[in-house]
This record gives C-alpha cells, structure tokens and sequence, in this order.
C-alpha cells in the first residue's frame, strides 16, 4: 500500500508478478494502491492500461482515481490523485469523516480506504 521497493518500481512489479505466477497462482491475488507520491509511471506493470478506467476521465481540480483489474481478476490495481486523498477539513459543507479527510497527507490516507476496498475481495 503506497509503497515502493528501494531497488525501484521496475523491480517491485516484476516481483510481485513473479509471486502471482508461483506455486498455487490460481489462489494468489494481489490489490495494489498508490497515491502519486509513489507512483507517477505512464503505465503500473500489474493491470494492463486498456483495463484501467480514470474517473473523473478529465480531472476536476486535480482529483481523479484510477482503478483497474487484470483479465483473470487476481489482480487491482487503484491509484488516487494526492488532492482526492487530502481533503480540506476546513472546506464549507465538509463532513467528518474517520480518518479526517484533511488531518492526513495523501501517502497516509491511502491505507484508510485500501483495506476497506481489498476486504471487498473474496480470499482465494
């Protein structure tokens, strides 16, 4: 979650593909979630790009959240914006949330809402 292995991002997809393709890869899955303080590449080595939808498909003030899934479904992949994650606490209209939108920075938001939407995932 909002992670990257020091040897690179390269480095990290071509292990985590290679765990998915090991020993029982039928019941392997992987749900991959970053913000931009992690990721920035054209393309995320997990979830092939004709699979990934961006929503807003034109960003609004910079917000956005990608979120794709490989053919076979083992593998999620979402990224959000750095300004969906951050929220402003002190906007009119703002309503509490828990965490607080807004009392984190992006990187600390993403597991807030990353093991809310991995639960969703049957285990394999």
């Amino acid at each position: 979650m909002d992670g990257v292995d020091v040897q690179g991002w390269n480095h990290m997809t071509s292990a985590f593909n290679g765990w998915l393709a090991g020993t029982n890869a039928s019941r392997r899955g992987l749900r991959s979630y970053h913000s931009q303080d992690t990721y920035s590449a054209p393309q995320n080595g997990l979830v092939p790009p004709s699979r990934v939808t961006r929503l807003p498909p034109v960003p609004v003030r910079g917000i956005y959240v990608e979120e794709g899934n490989s053919d076979d479904g083992r593998v999620t992949w979402v990224h959000f914006s750095n300004p969906s994650l951050v929220g402003d606490k002190n906007a009119p209209g703002h309503v509490k949330t828990i965490p607080e939108f807004g009392s984190f920075d992006a990187h600390h938001m993403v597991p807030a809402i990353a093991f809310g939407h991995a639960a969703q995932f049957p285990l394999r």
